[in-house]
């Protein structure tokens, strides 16, 4: 199984193609009528980020799936998503000793940036942490070979849709306020 954060839709697909499900939290709160995103890329559950009770449900559906947890992606990577990854892992840990992670079986956190330094020390054993942002002998074949080839056969979609604030450098400002007000679910794209 894997717990992935913030709508990566992108790894969706890949991930539900290759029998694994997806968990995902991200900002449910803004659009309370409206599908996720990530539901519409495949992902098997998703839980608002603000939810209280956030852990022990993300921890209810990773123990209910009958799979094992493979990892947790942390796109956002800052010392509150960290409190929550680790407080996931904290409780599955307490819970069912079979999915504590351990030197020989670890549990990865991928994140865009390396942890945060509120965290150093307070990652349980067998945890590793690591950056998911690559080029490297394995990241451009994926590209090369795969993506094209795989948005074409519609494997993987291209999520969330555009929101085009308009054509030209002269838009840039405008695109630059609309992510500084916030945007969930949405990629902010300016047309040159």
């Amino acid at each position: 199984m894997r717990y992935f954060k913030h709508y990566p839709q992108t790894n969706i697909p890949q991930s539900t193609q290759t029998n694994h499900p997806t968990i995902l939290t991200g900002n449910l709160h803004l659009r309370p009528h409206q599908p996720p995103p990530c539901t519409l890329a495949g992902a098997s559950a998703t839980f608002s980020r603000t939810d209280p009770d956030l852990t022990s449900k993300v921890v209810s559906a990773i123990l209910t799936s009958n799979f094992t947890l493979a990892g947790i992606i942390d796109p956002i990577s800052t010392a509150s998503s960290y409190a929550h990854t680790l407080s996931i892992l904290s409780s599955l840990s307490s819970i069912s000793p079979n999915l504590s992670p351990s030197p020989s079986n670890p549990i990865w956190i991928s994140g865009s940036h390396p942890p945060p330094p509120e965290t150093e020390g307070k990652t349980p054993e067998g945890v590793k942490a690591g950056m998911f942002y690559a080029v490297s002998d394995i990241a451009v074949p994926v590209w090369q070979e795969y993506v094209g080839e795989a948005l074409e056969r519609v494997v993987l979609r291209c999520l969330p849709e555009p929101l085009v604030v308009g054509k030209g450098l002269e838009f840039v400002r405008e695109g630059l306020r609309t992510l500084s007000v916030g945007v969930s679910g949405k990629k902010v794209v300016i047309d040159l």
